[in-house]
């Protein structure tokens, strides 16, 4: 009798499309300021379950999907931003730590005025990449 290899490749490695989506759960957890555990709960579920999704190791329902979607306050799609028409799609790694603080913190802020002021601040130090640090610190105080 043959065993299923439900989810994975030939080789046995997690799908990329598995990979991303667990990376994209882990990434929006993150950005709201909820610990696995808390998501666990949530869901009924133990947070090693919550682990497996996030590396991939198990594959997300649709319906799980959905529920997490609202837990998390993003629409189903989100998961699956970022993933080309092929099946070697690569897992997103742009949020890394620093992104996820800069996201969360961001979050936090309720006046839309502000919220502007800073992204047009990011905007202003990203144009600048290669410039003097006293070009960009000119720039912010300027902006």
């Amino acid at each position: 009798m043959q065993t299923r290899n439900r989810g994975k490749l030939p080789d046995g490695r997690s799908h990329p499309v598995d990979l991303h989506v667990g990376q994209r759960i882990r990434t929006r957890r993150l950005i709201v300021g909820m610990t696995q555990e808390e998501l666990a709960k949530q869901l009924g579920l133990t947070f090693q379950q919550v682990q497996k999704y996030e590396k991939g190791v198990n594959r997300v329902s649709s319906s799980r999907l959905f529920e997490l979607s609202q837990i998390l306050g993003v629409s189903p799609g989100f998961f699956f931003e970022g993933l080309g028409p092929d099946d070697d799609v690569p897992v997103d790694d742009a949020f890394g730590d620093d992104a996820i603080h800069i996201a969360r913190s961001f979050n936090q802020l309720t006046d839309p005025a502000l919220r502007r002021r800073v992204l047009q601040l990011i905007e202003i130090i990203t144009g600048l990449v290669g410039s003097s640090c006293a070009t960009v610190v000119y720039c912010c105080v300027i902006a």
